[in-house]
């Protein structure tokens, strides 16, 4: 399977299952993820579940007082944190769309029109960012503030949580 079509089952599942809460069953988020084109068995559906849950730290439970699955947010956890991580997976899901779909610049330009954003920059690091917080590794940058015209930076070292 495609990274991408792995990431469409990965977000399919996630928004199904997110708050408030729906407590979907196996069988109907296995009706989820086919609606999404994608082939998917029991099994695979426990593989996804399993994968979510140790690539991204979002824990899919079975809730047996509801009889369906939901996303087991510890207490102490900021739900707003998932949130803005789900939002960084859908963006990553866009980029590998591209990416599978188009095979050169001349594709892209004919059929996408990209807007000219100066206030958006720094996405070239994200990849190196994402594989750095995969692999619970620390990372030091250079921080300025975004507005702040002034050139003063400093160092941040940033660590898994």
């Amino acid at each position: 399977m495609t990274v991408a079509a792995t990431l469409r089952c990965h977000l399919c599942i996630i928004r199904a299952v997110e708050s408030p809460f729906r407590y979907p069953s196996k069988e109907e988020l296995l009706q989820k993820v086919h609606d999404t084109d994608v082939k998917c068995s029991k099994s695979s559906l426990t593989r996804y579940l399993k994968e979510i849950s140790e690539e991204y730290g979002i824990y899919v439970t079975y809730c047996h007082d509801h009889r369906g699955y939901f996303i087991n947010t510890p207490l102490n956890e900021d739900i707003t944190d998932i949130k803005a991580f789900i939002q960084l997976l859908e963006r990553r899901e866009r980029m590998e769309l591209v990416n599978s779909t188009f095979t050169n610049l001349h594709d892209v330009g004919r059929y996408v029109r990209f807007e000219k954003n100066n206030q958006f920059k720094g996405t070239e690091h994200l990849t190196l960012l994402w594989e750095a917080l995969r692999a619970q590794r620390v990372i030091s940058f250079e921080y300025g503030a975004f507005d702040n015209t002034e050139t003063t930076k400093e160092t941040r070292t940033v660590e898994p949580g």
